[in-house]
């Protein structure tokens, strides 16, 4: 049995699942449905991951208005502080003040010192995505991202073998905006290499873009999916009735990762994340949105 026929016996199973299932959520007419208020999220996000807004100054946000000149000079006595958080809440404040080459410095200096809150990386990733919040009000500040993954690179240099930094590099690279780059430090570590995983992570969405199923299927196993599912399933519950986000995104992510199985041939799994999802979300809107996915897999599947 050639590809072609392999993957329309697939896209047929799961047809066959997604209209037995619309079958029955219409023949349940006590059934209330429920329809997500907003548009499902967007898979560019975001799918990064975890929040850090523990570790960002609390007298910092982005609804704080500009101070004034003479309040910033009050705090450059800080730069020689030694205190991440304060020097982190200072460069904001020069961001916003317009003076890039000062904010650079001292969110260079909190970059370089992320160690001392704990988490380095995860505050290194903090620093950036906050540089890049920044950014929507003062596009000048994607000079101090890029003056950061700088840092990264040239640290990255020194350590070839450090952990954590080639995902923080891809995790930059989109939020700059360069998806291509990212890839390209994806592919330029060797399969064997646990990192590539990492960062394959990062890019997972950038993958499916890209038709690259049997990598996103790599760096994101059946296993993986479902441990995904449940945590999502938990977000959500904290969030009952306070917003439609958690559940969007939920059926976002799990709809992306029923496309990868599906096109990698993973047909029982690809049923088992169907039949999960629907007992959390039996809406048609989904069901929908499953079905014209999977009439259009063939057609995307990359020549082998």
């Amino acid at each position: 049995m050639n590809v072609a026929q392999r993957v329309w016996l697939v896209v047929l199973s799961i047809t066959i699942v997604v209209c037995v299932v619309l079958f029955l959520a219409a023949s349940r007419d006590e059934l209330t449905l429920e329809t997500p208020s907003a548009q499902d999220s967007s898979m560019d996000g975001h799918r990064e991951r975890e929040k850090a807004t523990a570790i960002i100054p609390k007298d910092v946000g982005p609804d704080r208005s500009a101070k004034s000149d003479a309040s910033i000079k009050s705090l450059e006595k800080l730069a020689s502080s030694g205190d991440v958080r304060r020097r982190w809440s200072n460069a904001e404040l020069l961001t916003r003040a317009g003076r890039i080459e000062e904010a650079y410095a001292e969110f260079a200096w909190c970059y370089k010192n992320a160690a001392a809150l704990g988490n380095d990386s995860g505050v290194r990733t903090a620093i950036a995505r906050a540089v890049a919040h920044l950014s929507l009000e003062h596009p000048n500040a994607f000079r101090i991202l890029e003056g950061l993954r700088g840092i990264a690179l040239d640290q990255l240099a020194i350590e070839p073998t450090n952990t954590t930094l080639p995902r923080e590099i891809a995790a930059m690279d989109l939020l700059l905006g360069q998806p291509s780059q990212a890839i390209e430090l994806f592919e330029s570590l060797p399969n064997d290499d646990p990192r590539k995983r990492g960062v394959g992570l990062i890019v997972y969405d950038e993958l499916l873009r890209n038709s690259r199923y049997d990598d996103a299927a790599s760096v994101k196993p059946f296993e993986t999916m479902v441990s995904e599912l449940e945590l999502l399933k938990r977000s959500m519950a904290n969030n009952s009735g306070h917003s439609a986000e958690p559940r969007q995104r939920l059926v976002a992510i799990a709809l992306s990762n029923i496309e990868v199985l599906v096109a990698t041939g993973q047909t029982i799994e690809a049923r088992v994340l169907v039949n999960r999802l629907y007992e959390l979300d039996n809406s048609p809107e989904w069901l929908n949105k499953l079905e014209a996915s999977l009439k259009n897999i063939e057609g995307n599947l990359p020549p082998r």
